[in-house]
């Protein structure tokens, strides 16, 4: 029954406010209500990020992309967890993988960064949001969710970063108070080559495109 408090809790609460703000506490009930397995630290974690991915949801994939009309999965990266939790990563998925906690995939916490790879190379970044899943901006579906059992991702899987500390996990962002938007603004202003550490961000620096591979296999050509 203790797992359940948290949801009543956020339903008595939409009685008590706006109908946009409402809409919003219900949102967040039903993220915490389907992951409420996990500890509360942890729940709210993976709301957070599952608000975000419907904020960005559709945003079509773009190498090298950092705005609304194309992104690249690193770049979400670092517009989520710089608007979220003021958290400045580096530009590029191999930077992005040197950061925080190594962290094993039996493992996984919502919140930590999950690395893909073709070859040897780290070439594709997500963040794990609990129950198997990762969001990301793969470059068959732009930003979506994905499971790491899929068979396309999960042999592809190479490691996995903790980025967050004990701080924010505990903390679960008001949701009219983030504005990815001014994220974005606000990094048009910023020297990237801050953030992206030593090995710099030339093109050789981007992330390669990772592609998923189709739900459903293609019918044969017909000539």
């Amino acid at each position: 029954m203790r797992r359940f408090v948290l949801p009543v809790a956020l339903f008595l609460a939409v009685l008590a406010v706006t109908p946009s703000k409402a809409q919003d506490y219900a949102e967040v009930s039903a993220y915490v209500v389907a992951t409420s397995s996990m500890p509360t630290a942890e729940a709210r974690v993976a709301a957070a990020f599952r608000r975000a991915h419907d904020d960005w949801a559709g945003t079509r994939y773009r190498y090298g992309g950092m705005s609304r009309s194309g992104i690249d999965c690193s770049a979400l990266m670092l517009i989520w967890f710089r608007s979220l939790y003021g958290v400045n990563l580096p530009r590029t998925a191999a930077q992005q993988a040197t950061q925080g906690e190594r962290v094993s995939r039996s493992n996984l916490r919502a919140g930590d960064l999950v690395f893909f790879s073709q070859g040897t190379r780290i070439s594709h970044v997500g963040v794990y949001i609990g129950d198997g899943q990762f969001a990301h901006s793969s470059s068959s579906r732009g930003v979506a969710i994905a499971d790491l059992s899929n068979s396309y991702w999960s042999p592809r899987f190479r490691t996995a970063r903790r980025i967050l500390g004990v701080g924010a996990e505990t903390t679960m962002p008001t949701f009219e108070d983030i504005d990815f938007d001014s994220a974005l603004l606000d990094l048009q202003s910023v020297d990237l080559s801050e953030l992206a550490g030593d090995e710099g961000i030339g093109d050789e620096g981007m992330d390669e495109p990772a592609e998923e591979a189709p739900a459903v296999p293609s019918a044969p050509r017909r000539w």
